[in-house]
């Protein structure tokens, strides 16, 4: 069964990507991920993989969640339905939360 799952669209077509102790690595390159709250890390593994023509690897930001999910972090294009804004309560936590909407980068 498939379910709708909101995450953060982390390699594209093409890419090799793997997961080791929950570190990224893209291509070879490890990533940094600081909009990853300390709390929702994990040292979840996702093994070396190349991905498909048209498939997409998705992460939740909870990597807690990655064993729950496991079977969909690979999408395809045609699975992906759009961009979700997610608003929280108390409004405040983005004066909280600078680092919420930074993109990964490559570790130097």
């Amino acid at each position: 069964m498939r379910h709708q799952l909101a995450a953060r669209i982390i390699g594209l077509p093409g890419d090799e990507i793997e997961l080791e102790h929950g570190k990224l690595r893209i291509n070879g390159q490890y990533w940094n991920e600081p909009y990853i709250a300390r709390e929702f890390q994990s040292g979840a593994a996702i093994p070396s993989t190349k991905l498909g023509p048209s498939d997409y690897l998705v992460l939740p930001e909870d990597r807690r969640l990655i064993d729950a999910y496991r079977g969909e972090l690979i999408a395809s294009r045609a699975r992906i339905t759009g961009r979700l804004i997610v608003n929280r309560w108390p409004l405040g936590w983005l004066l909280y939360r600078p680092t919420a909407f930074l993109k990964a980068e490559p570790v130097n």
